[in-house]
């Protein structure tokens, strides 16, 4: 069909980061491990994280029937259970691993061909079209076409430690849309990409988490091969039960479920691992608690920039992993990323650009990252106007100050200076009186007697010489 362009390429970047710290689930045999073909099974949250633009490549005019303008909107999407009872009441995407994979343990990959095996989405909201200047409004459907049993993609599993690892896929999608009048007035519209090969999508994952052991996180799996009931030709083999795709392990080494976003410039989709309840949602933005990045703060995208399994839209550090959240200062920036660490200042403000904040920082208009400040008055060396005053400088902190202290280098507080001469005893080489003269030696018993036994000595020697002479 001319005039339509569906995006090309859907890309999946899991925010791994810390998430992927090792330990909870099973240690396995690092002398090899099979992880047998399967099926993933995914569910679709319909908070606004997947959509569809048609701003750059609108479907055509008189598409929805003669008379109706181009649609070039943007359609938001939700999954829709599939009804069948062995999946639950929350799986509206499969993928099928086709061949086994074998793993020799941390370090170690495996390529397999996949296959994406279930697709059963819908719009969360009508999308409007004009036609003959009435607005009529139109339910939209996403299934595969049947075009699509024949087309498969890879998938290369990565172990990276005991418990599991990462994966990245290539695999194309060919979905069928089908348009539905609210009013029940026109007939249904479909356009079926399998009939134009040339607008087949192509869906990438990258770096997304997987386990050897879902731990308590309550899955759905398929312990025998299903035929898909309302989708006529399509049917899914059972799950693996030591490949869990979605799932990852927090700081705290607890199993957290990870928002897996699907990215393209005019695209986005979002997939969780399917779980077997709904759980609780308490910020309401589709995400459940136990699943959210945010769990109390609505984040349906689940930006986590820094990578440290706390969404951004609550991260006190949303630049620099910090998952303990520490904030000293009560200001509500994170220690990891606060120019005032023990001052309180939410604004961040840092005027000279020096990395410390202005609230905390001794020259606020003047760089001077190592904060010198030689008198310790408060105010750093490169703005201090009066730095050199020795009445503001007390190099041996004695507590005299440079401008009166007799030995400005050597503590005395007492400023002792027996000769008077100006310099105190604590720095004094020697001992002079005021005329310059040596003053005489204290008394002191031990050199006394020292001096006295250097007299005598000669003058015992001087008279055994004269009494030798006289005989």
């Amino acid at each position: 069909m001319p005039g339509i362009s569906l995006f090309k390429r859907i890309t999946i970047q899991a925010s791994m980061g810390a998430c992927m710290l090792a330990a909870f689930a099973q240690a396995q045999d690092t002398g090899g491990t099979t992880i047998s073909a399967g099926t993933d099974l995914w569910q679709t949250p319909g908070g606004g994280q997947s959509f569809q633009d048609f701003s750059e490549n609108p479907i055509p005019a008189d598409f929805f029937g003669e008379g109706s303008d181009p649609f070039g909107g943007r359609i938001e999407f939700m999954g829709v259970p599939v009804g069948e009872s062995a999946l639950g009441d929350f799986v509206d995407t499969g993928v099928t691993r086709l061949e086994d994979a074998v793993l020799n343990g941390p370090g170690s990959e495996a390529t397999i061909p996949v296959q994406i095996t279930l697709l059963n989405l819908q719009s969360i909201e009508p999308i409007t079209v004009m036609i003959d200047g009435e607005e009529t409004r139109w339910n939209v459907n996403v299934q595969l076409s049947q075009a699509q049993q024949n087309q498969q993609g890879t998938m290369t599993i990565r172990q990276t430690d005991e418990d599991g690892g990462t994966f990245d896929s290539l695999f194309p999608v060919i979905p069928v849309f089908t348009f539905f009048d609210v009013n029940e007035q026109r007939e249904q519209r479909q356009l079926d990409t399998g009939e134009f090969p040339e607008l087949a999508v192509e869906v990438e994952s990258l770096n997304a988490p997987w386990l050897f052991d879902a731990g308590d996180a309550e899955i759905v799996t398929l312990d025998e091969p299903l035929d898909l009931t309302f989708f006529p030709g399509f049917s899914l083999t059972p799950t693996t039960p030591n490949f869990i795709p979605g799932l990852a392990l927090d700081p705290n080494r607890r199993v957290k479920w990870v928002f897996v976003p699907e990215n393209a410039r005019l695209a986005r989709h979002g997939v969780i691992t399917a779980p077997l309840d709904p759980g609780i949602d308490a910020d309401q933005d589709s995400i459940r608690d136990d699943c959210d990045n945010c769990p109390t703060v609505p984040n349906p995208l689940q930006e986590d920039t820094d990578n440290d399994c706390i969404g951004d839209e609550c991260d006190n550090c949303r630049d620099d992993e910090n998952f303990d959240q520490a904030d000293s200062d009560d200001d509500g920036v994170g220690d990891e990323c606060d120019n005032c660490l023990l001052t309180m200042n939410a604004d961040q403000v840092d005027a000279d650009g020096d990395g410390l904040g202005d609230a905390c920082d001794n020259c606020p208009d003047d760089v001077n990252a190592d904060q010198a400040d030689a008198d310790m008055d408060g105010i750093g060396d490169v703005c201090d106007p009066v730095m050199d005053d020795p009445a503001d400088l007390d190099n041996d902190e004695d507590g005299v100050t440079n401008d009166v202290d007799n030995c400005p280098d050597d503590p005395n507080a007492d400023q002792a200076d027996e000769d008077g001469d100006g310099i105190g005893d604590a720095c004094d080489p020697d001992f002079v009186d005021d005329g310059g003269e040596p003053m005489d030696m204290p008394f002191c018993p031990a050199n006394g007697a020292m001096q006295g036994m250097i007299m005598i000595l000669p003058l015992m020697g001087m008279m055994q010489f004269i009494r030798r002479r006289r005989r």
